[in-house]
């Protein structure tokens, strides 16, 4: 690729002592030279085995900063770029508070993500606080199996059951568990209901079935249990809990000013600034360097190429997973659509014959809108059916606003959610679908030609997960590098290599050529 694919690089471990930036502020638009580096960190340190980004400090010296997180896109190690840096997950915020006649204190707010305004910014800006011990509840959600506690819903999963006014003590869940990851702090579920939708819980290992793996066939009873009410020294905003108060030295100063009353908020001014756990790191495409020679990650860190356990668990979970990567459902009625009468619906195009029987079901009347007339909506993997909205009943509305959400109306909105979709890989055809296909008739080169060329010498192999770099200068590949790359396409990803053999990982067979 000609250009840097993702720009945007999250950074973690801020608060770590190998920080040598810790306290200062970026300004975001602001510009600074980075270099990602291996770890030099011993077995044991919250930053061994990873990709360090290292800053220069206005004396000209890279310095350690922080660490980019496991999830995140990866650069190679010896990439130097211009970057700068904005706090994208705020953890706590400190507010100034002056009231007349009174020395303005300073307090901390934690645990902002576990309450009302998770993710909420605050730039040193006015804004009006309230104080008191009252009872507060945080957004932890457990779920419970057999009256024990399985783990915690994940924040987008919680999300999920408020919009349908389903997130409350005691209701009960219908769920088939899989296991996707069962090591460490990380280890997770996805629960699928009988409709297909997904909700993810977290934090196994916490729990009473910690290392337990699950790989369910059939639907298990679970139940929601939201955490009770617990008396805090806590902040509010607009009535909604903002996160709690934790030193003594500011429970005191509150007190002192007379803002932190039992059973009872108190309102008072404040100016307020975000501290954050996560930093963006927002990369100069034009800027990037990579290094004159690639340096693989097991190289340096001596680990392993192969995870095992690691493939095994992502080939177990590939029916799954498959239901993560759909498209999302949305309805839109711009302008356009309204002078027609029609509304528009945006499904997965996997799912449109499912959605044709739906509506036949349901008497709605509809078309399919062809694809050359929704180009950059097929380029996302999007089927797009015109509705008459006339023809929709009202409880049918209902549900489907209630399912996939609002009707968007803005054309812009609606041109900017199909724009953040992913490009749906366009598949190879199988070896059987081109062993069906009539013979080439021309005997001019196609661009296709060396893929069925290859296919036609009864090349064999199978889809198997993957997450390794790509093998590159130096190692042998018994097939041609494109014909690899094709393939792998062709199973909806581009999976990598690292120092393994493709042809061996994918189990092909290149036949003995014959005489």
């Amino acid at each position: 690729m000609d250009e840097l694919q993702f720009t945007d690089l999250k950074l973690v471990t801020l608060s770590n002592e190998a920080n040598q930036f810790l306290g200062r502020e970026w300004k975001k638009d602001e510009k600074h030279p980075i270099e990602i580096r291996a770890s030099h960190h011993p077995v044991g340190h919250e930053r061994h085995v990873s990709r360090l980004m290292f800053v220069q400090d206005t004396d000209g010296e890279y310095k350690e900063f922080a660490m980019l997180s496991t999830r995140t896109a990866q650069l190679p190690i010896g990439t130097k770029a211009q970057a700068n840096f904005i706090g994208v997950e705020p953890a706590t915020a400190k507010a100034i508070i002056g009231l007349p006649g009174n020395e303005p204190i300073e307090i901390t707010i934690r645990e902002l993500k576990n309450f009302s305004y998770p993710g909420l910014v605050f730039n040193a800006e006015p804004i009006n606080l309230e104080f008191g011990t009252v009872p507060v509840t945080d957004k932890t959600v457990k779920i419970k199996l057999d009256g024990k506690t399985l783990g915690e819903l994940d924040s987008d999963s919680v999300q999920q059951l408020k919009q349908i006014d389903y997130l409350k003590n005691g209701n009960p869940l219908k769920l088939k568990l899989t296991s996707i990851s069962e090591t460490g702090d990380q280890a997770f579920v996805l629960g699928e209901s009988p409709n297909g939708n997904l909700l993810k819980i977290n934090k196994i290992n916490f729990y009473d079935f910690s290392g337990q793996s699950f790989n369910d066939q059939d639907y298990r009873k679970l139940t929601i249990d939201l955490p009770p009410y617990k008396t805090r020294d806590a902040v509010f905003l607009n009535g909604e809990p903002l996160g709690v108060l934790h030193f003594k030295k500011d429970l005191d100063a509150l007190r002192q000013l007379g803002l932190l009353k039992t059973g009872q908020l108190t309102p008072a001014p404040a100016i307020i600034q975000s501290n954050f756990s996560v930093i963006c790191a927002q990369i100069d495409p034009r800027s990037v360097e990579y290094p004159q020679k690639w340096t693989k990650e097991f190289q340096i860190f001596s680990t392993q190429s192969v995870n095992p356990q690691q493939l095994y668990m992502i080939s177990r979970s590939a029916k799954i997973l498959h239901h993560i990567k759909e498209r999302p459902t949305f309805l839109f009625s711009t302008e356009s659509n309204k002078k027609l009468g029609v509304m528009g619906l945006a499904v997965d195009n996997q799912k449109a014959e499912t959605v044709t029987k739906w509506l036949t079901a349901q008497k709605v009347e509809f078309q399919q809108v062809p694809i050359e007339d929704v180009i950059r909506e097929t380029k996302k993997g999007l089927a797009v059916f015109n509705l008459v909205s006339s023809s929709i009943p009202p409880k049918t509305l209902d549900n489907m606003t209630k399912k996939f959400g609002a009707i968007i109306e803005s054309t812009l909105e609606y041109q900017q959610r199909v724009s953040s979709l992913a490009t749906r890989p366009q598949f190879l055809k199988s070896p059987s679908q081109l062993t069906q296909s009539p013979p080439q008739q021309s005997a001019q080169l196609h661009p296709t030609q060396d893929i069925q060329n290859v296919a036609s010498r009864g090349i064999k192999g199978k889809p198997i997960p993957m997450n390794y770099p790509l093998m590159m200068h130096g190692d042998t590949n018994l097939l041609p590098v494109d014909t690899c790359i094709d393939a792998m396409r062709g199973y909806g990803r581009t999976h990598t290599t690292r120092a393994y053999e493709p042809y061996k990982q994918y189990g092909y067979e290149l036949p003995h050529p014959t005489s």
